[in-house]
């Protein structure tokens, strides 16, 4: 099983392992915003998110939970 790097679904003695081998904590930062019909408004967060997590597979690190930060009322 690979190592667990979601901040959220680690236990401390987890996190601890994981800081040691690489003191990375990946803050993955996105936006809420209208894309249309067809895509979800935390969509750039979701992604951003994602990639934050296969990097740290690759690499080491712990992932924090996304922030959605700011918001877009434009485009409706």
């Amino acid at each position: 099983m690979p190592p667990k790097v979601r901040y959220e679904e680690m236990f401390p003695d987890e996190v601890e392992a994981a800081l040691k081998k690489a003191s990375v904590a990946y803050v993955p930062l996105g936006s809420l915003e209208w894309h249309g019909p067809h895509i979800a408004m935390g969509n750039d967060t979701l992604k951003i998110h994602a990639v934050c997590v296969r990097i740290a597979k690759r690499t080491g690190g712990v992932v924090l939970p996304p922030t959605f930060w700011g918001i877009s009322t434009g485009g409706q």
